[in-house]
């Protein structure tokens, strides 16, 4: 349980580090002159904006035993895996295997939130 704990903190800190980044982001594009808003640059910061929005649903789904999360968690967890591993850089496959250790903290704890939620039910 204390490994479920402490994923559910670490998925809220990258939740709030990638809101962050991502109005920090979208404040330099609007206020940089040299800037080009175009349509990657301007998608590349929502998708920031989201993803640190999504992250933090997660984690308080994961913190309140709900099934969707779990599901919701694994789902956007082997996205992310998929996406770093072909991105290939160093960087991208050390993220990818940060996010496959947080899927098996997910699998491992698959139990007890099935569980849980039968017994409320």
């Amino acid at each position: 349980m204390k490994q479920f704990e402490g994923l559910i903190r670490v998925i809220k800190i990258f939740g709030w580090l990638s809101i962050i980044v991502g109005v920090m982001a979208l404040i330099a594009l609007i206020t940089t002159p040299t800037a080009e808003l175009n349509l990657r640059s301007i998608s590349t910061v929502i998708l920031a904006f989201l993803g640190g929005v999504l992250y933090l649903v997660i984690a308080s789904g994961l913190a309140k035993r709900k099934k969707w999360a779990w599901y919701l968690g694994v789902v956007a967890f082997i996205y992310s895996a998929i996406h770093n591993f072909l991105l290939a850089s160093l960087v991208n496959i050390v993220a990818g295997i940060i996010v496959l250790i947080f899927l098996a903290i997910l699998f491992k704890e698959r139990k007890a939130i099935f569980e849980q939620q039968d017994k409320l039910s």
